[in-house]
């Protein structure tokens, strides 16, 4: 589809297809269109709802910012590794995986992780000593604010700061089923710390 004029109504309906209709497209090339921001953001979020794609070409030649570029190649990423490593694992378990890890590998591997997470339903989530704090956050805050049914989350040793720390408060009033978070040997402070137990307290209190 490259050269083809597309803006952001024919990105935005190639991107509802990906999330309600496709059952088969691996590569999608949309280089050298008319796509903005508009048209990015919603290709972006089918991507992140697919685990098929393994190509996704459109930063040369569209009107978008490059940091929507940038997470769907992330997004990418995550889909190689996930088939490569996630998907075998998970078949050998029967259908079934309920723990997954990745420690001392960097913020990259922190979406496949969170990717996996939502896709296969996992229970225990570590990701200690990966580097990760506001920015990897924001995922981590967006996969917690989904309620799914990860009930362990261990954050340790990572460099979460009191910015962190709020994103993190405010995608927990959103969830229901994470029972307990791991945030030894970070940055939270006096401030973090703050944020965390007042979420803690609030939530407790909607329970009596």
């Amino acid at each position: 589809m490259r050269r083809n004029r597309i803006g952001d109504k024919g990105a935005i309906a190639i991107a509802n297809y990906i999330r309600k209709a496709d059952r088969a497209l691996t590569s999608l090339e949309l280089e050298r269109n008319d796509i903005g921001d508009k048209g990015g953001e919603a290709l972006l979020k089918a991507v992140m709802t697919n685990l098929r794609m393994d190509c996704c070409k459109m930063a040369y030649g569209n009107p978008m910012r490059q940091k929507i570029c940038r997470q769907v190649d992330t997004e990418i990423k995550a889909n190689i590794q996930i088939k490569s490593t996630v998907v075998p694992e998970y078949k050998r378990n029967n259908n079934s995986l309920l723990k997954y890890e990745e420690s001392d590998r960097g913020p990259d591997f922190v979406r496949c992780a969170l990717k996996s997470c939502e896709l296969f339903k996992i229970l225990h989530l570590s990701l200690p000593d990966n580097m990760i704090g506001e920015k990897e956050m924001n995922d981590i805050a967006y996969v917690i604010s989904k309620n799914t049914p990860l009930v362990h989350l261990n954050l340790s040793e990572n460099v979460i700061d009191a910015k962190a720390a709020m994103v993190l408060a405010k995608s927990l009033e959103h969830n229901s089923n994470l029972k307990v978070i791991d945030l030894r040997f970070n940055k939270l402070g006096d401030a973090g710390i703050a944020l965390i137990m007042e979420i803690f307290i609030r939530q407790q209190l909607i329970k009596h």
